[in-house]
């Protein structure tokens, strides 16, 4: 006997029966039957992605915390400096050998969120910081300065 045309494999069998009423669901109608089967039985849909964001966030905010002494002695030693936003506070966590919360490095962007996760109270701290220091306010532009350089000129 010769060669078969079409040997049969798990491909073409599929193939074959889809082709059949009654023959196996492709992968949407499966997907499909699935959910409606889980919704059948009360599953809650994104019940665990609420519960990952809260953890996430209160990790994030936790490391931010933790940080916070070191981002206030930067913005403290910036006074004055040319160099004071995100970009100067990144290259200065790099230098002294700080990761960020994953292990990576600190860029602007990194920092930015950082510092947002601290306000109002790092604009508080940093007030009384320098004020204990017995350096003076001018109007608060220095303070007023430096959070323009962070947040830009729209933010007061």
């Amino acid at each position: 006997m010769g060669k078969k045309l079409f040997p049969i494999t798990n491909l073409n069998l599929i193939t074959a029966l889809k082709l059949i009423p009654g023959g196996k669901m492709n992968h949407s109608e499966k997907t499909k039957a699935g959910i409606a089967k889980a919704k059948a039985a009360g599953t809650q849909w994104g019940a665990h992605g609420s519960v990952l964001a809260e953890k996430n966030n209160n990790d994030a905010q936790e490391f931010a915390e933790s940080l916070r002494s070191v981002i206030l002695g930067l913005m403290l030693d910036a006074i004055g400096a040319k160099q004071r936003g995100p970009k100067a506070l990144a290259v200065k966590l790099n230098e002294l050998g700080i990761p960020t919360a994953r292990g990576g490095k600190w860029h602007p962007a990194t920092v930015h969120r950082l510092m947002k996760r601290l306000e109002p109270g790092l604009s508080v701290s940093f007030k009384k910081a320098k004020q204990e220091n017995q350096e003076t306010f001018t109007n608060g532009s220095d303070f007023l300065a430096f959070k323009q350089s962070i947040y830009g000129s729209g933010h007061r």
